[in-house]
């Protein structure tokens, strides 16, 4: 009966150990992707900021600006959506941290009782 037990244990802790190594490559490739748009946001403004300086030497600065204006909401609620997805990587991965724990403790507990029976 208790081999049976640690055996579902086992596959149990294997199954949570793949799933949180996955999360955590997830984690890592939207750190990647939120990095690269940080930088390429960044080169963006510096281009806007010199595309700035020509309008304001001609008409269609309002025009200019209401785009700019966009540009920056659009990215903002970029960034949004990749720290809420972020955030929810990391909580579904401390949850099977902390299944993976569990499972761990459960072991131990079984181990220790078969170590106890045996005596």
């Amino acid at each position: 009966m208790s081999e049976d037990k640690l055996s579902k244990l086992q596959s149990k802790e294997r199954e949570l150990v793949r799933k949180t190594e996955q999360l955590q490559a997830e984690e890592r490739q939207v750190h990647r992707v939120k990095e690269g748009y940080v930088d390429h946001f960044r080169r963006s403004q510096h281009f806007f900021s010199d595309l700035q300086e020509h309008f304001r030497k001609h008409e269609g600065s309002r025009r200019f600006e209401e785009l700019s204006i966009e540009f920056r909401r659009q990215s903002n609620k970029l960034m949004e959506g990749f720290e809420a997805g972020s955030q929810a990587l990391k909580k579904e991965r401390r949850q099977h941290e902390d299944a993976l724990d569990d499972v761990l403790r459960s072991k131990q507990r079984l181990r220790q009782k078969e170590k106890e029976s045996d005596q």
